[in-house]
């Protein structure tokens, strides 16, 4: 959900109010209070007692991904809490885009493109995608955010196929292929997909001028259904097919 909302993950926030709130404490006078309490956790901090600087270190090092670690309070400045902030943005950023790049369920995002209103689509590992505020009508943005978000189960998408057997693998409409997003939605000949595809290339032809080509193996179908949902205006018509295809498949 971080990488479709654009919010970085709740560990991540939390650490970050924890660094402001610290260049906050570093930039009062040495004779305010809560600078001395500061201080004080600093001290216990280096006696390895239990200390509010003690517990942000243990939250940094516990991220799932490698932060940088949390100076003393004789090496903090507030330039340096907005570095280690940055540092950490970028790190999260970098670990979502690995591990939707490591998980087999997510194959449409593998490699995705976020299309823009004005220039040329680019990688953003973290943003508000298009088709939440692009495709209007509820069913049709859930059925494709359902979709991309591995909510659908498809009995072809496992790490190792080779000790599954064909049959397990087989898509339960028609039973020639394995059962992947590509071929459920864009090589299946199972009749109500069949028809939602034909809706879909009469109106990529009337509407963009794009036509469906034959499809050849699941990577070529899977690079079609990226091509059509990470694009500023096919995703609408493309998010009413999935819902269609979805429904026929309850």
């Amino acid at each position: 959900l971080s990488s479709e909302l654009g919010i970085y993950p709740l560990q991540v926030r939390r650490a970050e109010l924890a660094i402001r709130y610290l260049r906050y404490l570093l930039a009062l006078p040495n004779t305010c209070l809560a600078h001395k309490a500061l201080e004080e956790a600093d001290r216990l901090r280096r006696k390895t007692k239990s200390s509010w600087l003690g517990d942000l270190a243990f939250v940094l090092g516990s991220l799932p991904f490698r932060a940088p670690p949390l100076p003393s309070l004789a090496n903090l400045t507030a330039d340096g809490c907005d570095i280690l902030i940055h540092q950490l943005r970028t790190l999260a950023r970098q670990w979502v885009a690995d591990s939707i790049a490591g998980m087999v369920s997510l194959p449409l995002l593998h490699g995705r493109l976020e299309p823009q209103e004005k220039g040329a689509p680019r990688a953003i590992q973290l943003c508000r995608r298009h088709y939440l505020s692009r495709v209007l009508i509820t069913d049709h943005r859930l059925a494709l955010t359902r979709l991309l978000c591995a909510s659908f189960y498809f009995r072809g998408l496992h790490t190792d196929t080779s000790s599954v057997p064909f049959s397990q693998l087989s898509c339960r409409k028609c039973g020639m292929d394995v059962e992947t997003p590509g071929h459920v939605f864009m090589q299946c000949r199972e009749e109500r997909t069949v028809a939602a595809r034909r809706e879909l290339q009469v109106t990529l032809v009337h509407d963009f001028q794009r036509v469906l080509p034959q499809m050849h193996s699941r990577e070529h179908a899977e690079e079609l259904m990226r091509s059509l949902i990470f694009d500023w205006n096919t995703v609408v018509p493309m998010a009413r097919f999935v819902y269609k295809v979805v429904r026929s498949w309850r």
